[in-house]
């Protein structure tokens, strides 16, 4: 497993609905490879606003890109968000 690619600060994190879109493509994708994600570009789903993240020209995209990485070097969604937590208890612990 290849160390996990950081988080470029220049990222713009989608919000909550749309973050879990990006992340459930990206690691579909991830997985099943580009042709993936061109099914969905070429599908009647791929023009909506629900899968904008997937041209170069949306602001998430950078995102969605860095998500697929995140991925396939054994990224988990469930471990980042216990972290998370854990960190955001430390630093309540802190205060």
């Amino acid at each position: 497993m290849s160390p996990l690619p950081p988080k470029p600060s220049s990222l713009i994190v989608p919000p909550g609905p749309v973050r879990a879109v990006v992340n459930k493509t990206a690691s579909f994708v991830a997985k099943n490879g580009p042709s993936f994600e061109s099914r969905i570009l070429g599908s009647a789903q791929g023009s909506t606003p629900k899968f904008a993240f997937l041209q170069p020209t949306s602001p998430y995209h950078g995102y969605y890109q860095w998500r697929i990485e995140w991925f396939k070097a054994g990224g988990d969604l469930d471990l980042e968000a216990k972290q998370e937590e854990e960190e955001a208890s430390r630093l309540r612990e802190e205060d």
